[in-house]
């Protein structure tokens, strides 16, 4: 057994963990959907926009796992909506007149994550990556066509 494994085998594992890493986040909306019901206020508010959210995070997830092509485009759309909203909250905070530091703090933590989903979107555009979702279409198709 080989201990570095071949590219694309590797490009496929860093693909299943970006699909975890949604999937786990749409587990966290879910519980975050439902966590009125389990407080000891009597104000029962929920935010349908978390279930909406996780319906997408987890679909996002579960087809990126499958290296489905839709769970990329998917994901990269959910990416780009991220990055935007990132974008206009540090923009946000550049102009709140607060204390400084607790703002630097802020928009340090907003840039780290700005970053972080601007490398997710720029691995999952590389050609490399795209060939991967293409060549396990091509062999579910070449899997189907010998069973029929």
């Amino acid at each position: 057994m080989k201990y570095f494994q071949s590219r694309p085998m590797r490009r496929k594992i860093e693909v299943q963990a970006i699909a975890i890493i949604f999937i786990s986040l749409g587990i966290w909306y879910l519980w975050l959907f439902f966590s009125p019901f389990f407080g000891v206020s009597d104000d029962k508010n929920i935010n349908p926009v978390y279930l909406i959210y996780t319906s997408f995070l987890l679909t996002a997830g579960v087809n990126l796992f499958r290296l489905n092509q839709s769970g990329r485009d998917l994901t990269l759309a959910l990416l780009s909506i991220r990055a935007i909203t990132n974008v206009f909250t540090l923009a946000w905070l550049l102009f709140q007149k607060s204390e400084y530091q607790s703002i630097l703090v802020t928009m340090l933590m907003w840039v780290i994550w700005l970053f972080v989903v601007l490398l997710m979107m720029a691995f999952l555009l590389q050609k490399e990556t795209k060939d991967t979702f293409s060549l396990e279409e091509n062999s579910t198709a070449t899997q189907s066509e010998a069973l029929s």
